[in-house]
């Protein structure tokens, strides 16, 4: 038995230094910033305006902008000043795109600066940019929070 475990760490350190195997860990560092820079920001769960909310899941997701658009390029709501425009090319583009690709869940595209993703969700697209990628279940996340606060509002529509 000895001699089957220093073969088996000598086949493992040759493995190792062939394979260059990568055992490093996250910086705790790292992991700390991330928990410090959300903890210095208050998300207001119960946000009175649909606005309002959009704004703090804007800050809670540390993304650029959010837009919600009906699947004919009306805008319900947006973070930055381009509602119209955002709205009508991001829902021109996924339409486009689920034309070609039918079974399309979401769309995530990488531009020069930063990514650019649209999830449908119900009857409406939602436009996220952010610096970086996020995943279909993060934004899925925003897409439930900003419905159920329409559901529970009994209204579609922005103030």
């Amino acid at each position: 038995m000895a001699k089957m475990r220093r073969v088996r760490r000598a086949l493992q350190r040759i493995a190792n230094s062939i394979l260059a195997v990568d055992e490093t860990t996250v910086p705790k560092e790292q992991l700390d910033f991330l928990y410090s820079y959300t903890s210095r920001f208050d998300f207001d769960r119960e946000a009175q305006e649909l606005k309002d909310l959009v704004r703090a899941l804007k800050r809670r997701h540390m993304v650029d902008s959010i837009c919600v658009s009906y699947g004919n390029g009306t805008c319900l709501i947006s973070t930055n000043g381009n509602n119209l425009s955002e709205a009508v090319t991001g829902t021109a583009l996924f339409n486009y795109i689920a034309s070609e690709l039918p079974k399309s869940e979401a769309v995530t595209i990488k531009g020069r600066d930063d990514w650019y993703m649209l999830l449908p969700y119900r009857d409406k697209i939602y436009i996220i940019r952010a610096g970086s990628g996020l995943l279909s279940l993060e934004m899925r996340a925003i897409a439930k929070d900003v419905e159920k606060f329409l559901s529970s509002r009994g209204r579609d529509e922005a103030d």
